[in-house]
């Protein structure tokens, strides 16, 4: 089937010279060429980077041809070269446009194709649209994509947290690109933004019981509004779904899931990359040896790591292990021994290089305090409000715990000072065990307000609570109810 597709399209005569659609085969084709030996297929996924949003406009000519007619649709369609990333060549491309998922499975098929290739120019522009997606247009759960309307990024900063769209399938794509940027450049900015994703809006993605999904995740959910009461918000649902018509998100997760082990590690000449801490074997060869590591994790709920070195015979290396941007201290043990951190770190990796023998160990502890994000001010959305985070994992609060109006919710300033520290508690009997956060806050009183819709003679008053936040991921496992991540916060 790839020899007949790069028959059919080129710039040959006789050749469609043109792409596809939905940019998925660009990634297909690079696998196959490392699988093979085979250049033509490189070499086919290059020319489907290249050839798009370049002039003539392919996606228009073709629609044309065929007289605005489409299958999927009655009438005249309408195309959008933007929403296909196709209104420019890709290196001219400086900010994420159009729908999210071809968005970043088109950027993982360019930085595949610039590995490959060694083009400079494809990664320049890898480098600038990881900037425009995480600096600019990323949830703290790690979705994007926030508009519904074409499952489509938005302009910078246009982060709301009710209407999100942020698809399953999206934050699955900006992991896939994550993991191709630290092949072609190990830096934590990678891992940080692929941890964040993973352990938040794609396990937020599929029920603890595995048998409903979500393909939208928002972060803030009002039931009676979302179920048919404000068709604006027809996309978000209160409970997840048992199946899609479109069902792309559930076998998504479960291919990513399955093969978890490829996003733990990468090997640069001799040098592992540990990006992610998970549990589980690992085999290596440098140079001549194969190198065996197993690890052992107590993440998400504490930061304690042991890794240890299975060899034949004794080998030179270095183990990069990553800092993770959460961790503000974190601690290092060779073989039982401390060892200083201090001139190690290169970015965001501490580099141990040393003769290694089997059975060495390595211990890392990771320091895991309970974070208050803040988002950017230009997010209107988040503003004075405060989002809670211990590791990878961001909370929120749910109705089963804290009734419901949660937009009523105060978080004392106190809150995060030494006062009134935030308690992180393990509950075993919850969703199969996590830990949970508790903390001090207000809520918001009616009791005074009365039957008028404004007023001009109110003074708000409030009753002190315990607020309680669960992992963000574990929402919608108790039955319908309000939820929010983001709170508002004392001033």
């Amino acid at each position: 089937m790839a020899d007949h597709i790069a028959e059919v399209f080129g710039d040959e005569p006789g050749q469609i010279a043109g792409y596809d659609g939905h940019q998925e085969i660009e990634l297909a084709l690079v696998k196959l060429y490392r699988t093979t030996g085979e250049k033509r297929y490189l070499d086919l996924s290059r020319y489907f980077v290249e050839k798009r949003g370049q002039e003539p406009n392919f996606l228009i000519a073709e629609s044309e041809k065929r007289g605005w007619t489409s299958y999927w649709h009655s009438g005249k369609i309408e195309i959008d070269p933007a929403y296909f990333q196709a209104h420019k060549p890709v290196w001219e491309m400086d900010t994420a446009v159009g729908h999210a998922v071809r968005m970043v499975y088109m950027c993982a098929g360019m930085a595949d194709v610039a590995r490959e290739s060694g083009d400079r120019r494809l990664y320049d522009a890898c480098e600038r649209l990881w900037a425009a997606i995480t600096n600019r247009q990323m949830y703290v759960t790690g979705g994007i994509g926030s508009m519904a309307i074409g499952e489509a990024f938005s302009v910078n900063y246009d982060l709301p947290n009710d209407s999100a769209y942020s698809e399953t399938c999206a934050s699955i794509g900006l992991i896939f690109f994550a993991q191709r940027m630290l092949q072609l450049n190990p830096h934590s900015k990678y891992a940080d933004v692929m941890e964040r994703a993973l352990y938040n809006s794609v396990l937020a993605g599929m029920a603890k019981d595995g048998r409903s999904f979500f393909y939208v995740n928002p972060l803030e959910v009002h039931p009676h509004v979302c179920n048919g009461g404000n068709h604006v918000f027809d996309h978000v649902k209160p409970v997840r779904q048992e199946w899609f018509g479109c069902a792309c998100c559930p076998p998504n997760v479960a291919r990513l899931i399955a093969s978890l082990g490829d996003y733990v590690y990468t090997v640069n000449d001799s040098t592992i990359f540990t990006h992610l801490y998970v549990g589980g074997q690992t085999d290596f060869t440098i140079g001549d040896h194969t190198v065996t590591l197993s690890q052992q994790s107590a993440l998400p709920w504490e930061g304690e790591v042991r890794v240890q070195v299975q060899l034949q015979e004794s080998t030179t290396f270095t183990l990069a292990m990553r800092l993770p941007s959460w961790s503000p201290n974190a601690k290092l043990k060779v073989n039982g021994k401390e060892r200083s951190i201090a001139g190690k770190v290169k970015d965001g990796y501490m580099r141990i290089e040393k003769e290694w023998t089997d059975g060495d160990t390595i211990e890392l502890t990771l320091e895991m305090p309970v974070l208050h994000m803040h988002s950017h001010p230009l997010v209107r959305a988040d503003s004075g409000k405060v989002a809670l985070q211990r590791g990878p994992l961001v909370y929120c609060l749910e109705e089963a715990d804290n009734g419901a109006n949660l937009s009523g919710l105060l978080l004392p300033r106190g809150a995060h000072g030494s006062s009134e520290p935030v308690k992180v508690t393990w509950k075993e009997n919850l969703l199969g065990g996590m830990k949970l956060l508790e903390t001090e806050a207000l809520r918001l009183t009616e009791e005074s307000w009365g039957e008028e819709l404004y007023r001009s003679d109110y003074t708000p008053s409030y009753e002190p609570m315990k607020a309680i936040f669960i992992p963000y991921y574990a929402w919608a496992n108790r039955g319908k109810g309000e939820m929010t991540v983001w709170v508002k916060e004392q001033v």
